[in-house]
């Protein structure tokens, strides 16, 4: 019977690929470095969730950096970046509950007094 490969992806889904013959990983995550790398992306994703509004700002320069110089792969930079992005719209939901409403967000102007002038 055919096996799966037991490796979670740093997305948080398991690996589709068929596991080798007396192991449980596939051949891409045969090599414990690149295990490794999944765990540490997953960590990182866990550590999300406590992060705030400076840390996450400070963590998107950071893995921006890392993609640019090619230390991690452009699927767990998108993984983490999906991850801050969520952090992101909750923090702000918390920061100003009056600005989550589509009609404030219309309407910018009503909130500080200005007037919208027409100009000719």
């Amino acid at each position: 019977m055919a096996r799966f490969c037991a490796e979670i992806l740093a997305t948080g889904s398991q690996c589709t690929q068929f596991a080798r013959k007396g192991q449980p990983w596939c051949r891409a995550h045969a090599d414990p470095r690149l295990r490794e790398r999944n765990a540490d992306t997953r960590h990182q994703i866990a550590w999300v969730a406590d992060m705030d509004l400076l840390a996450v700002a400070s963590t998107v320069g950071k893995v921006a950096y890392e993609l640019r110089l090619k230390f991690i792969t452009p699927l767990h930079a998108e993984a983490l970046l999906k991850a801050l992005l969520a952090r992101i719209d909750q923090l702000t939901g918390e920061l100003d509950p009056e600005l989550s409403t589509a009609e404030d967000r219309d309407k910018p102007h009503h909130n500080n007094g200005l007037h919208v002038v027409p100009v000719k």
